[in-house]
C-alpha cells in the first residue's frame, strides 16, 4: 500500500518513522534550526533564557521581574516557609516593597497557591491565624 503526503510548496518532511538512524531530541532540534535558518547548526546561537515565571511564586509583580529581583524573592519566600509567621512577615516585607501582590487575596486562596509552589510545612490555619495579627 502506497501512502501519498501532499505538502506545500517549499515545506520539509522529515519522515523519522522509517529510517535506520537514531538521533537525540538535541540533535533533531539542531537539524530542524538548519532547515528553518539556513545556517549549520553549529551557527545557530542559543539563547539565554531568564528562570521562566511558572518557576518562580505566581504573585510576584512586574515589577520585580523588571528591577531583577523576581528570583531573590521567590527565594525569600522559600526559606520563609519554615513556619508561618515568618512566611507571613517575608510576605508582608515584599508586599511593601511592590514585588508580591497578595493583598487582595483571602488567606485560604493565598495559602492554597503558597503550598502548591513551596509544599508548606504547616497548616492553612496555622497561616490565617498568622496572617489575621
Amino acid at each position: 500500500m502506497k501512502s501519498t503526503y501532499n505538502y506545500a510548496p517549499g515545506a520539509v518532511h522529515i519522515d523519522l518513522h522509517h529510517n535506520n538512524i537514531a538521533m537525540s531530541a538535541s540533535q533533531i532540534t539542531d537539524l530542524v534550526r538548519s532547515f528553518i535558518t539556513d545556517k549549520d547548526p553549529e551557527d545557530v546561537e542559543p539563547v539565554e533564557e531568564e528562570m521562566p515565571s511558572s518557576e518562580l511564586f505566581c504573585r510576584i509583580t512586574e515589577e520585580a521581574y523588571q528591577k531583577g529581583k523576581a528570583q531573590q524573592v521567590d527565594e525569600e519566600l522559600r526559606s520563609a516557609c519554615v513556619s508561618a509567621p515568618k512566611l507571613v512577615k517575608a510576605i508582608n516585607t515584599n508586599e511593601a516593597l511592590g514585588y508580591v501582590d497578595t493583598k487582595n487575596l483571602p488567606s485560604t486562596q493565598l495559602f492554597k497557591l503558597l503550598n502548591e509552589h513551596y509544599e508548606l510545612s504547616f497548616d492553612v490555619r496555622a497561616f490565617q491565624l498568622a496572617r489575621s495579627k
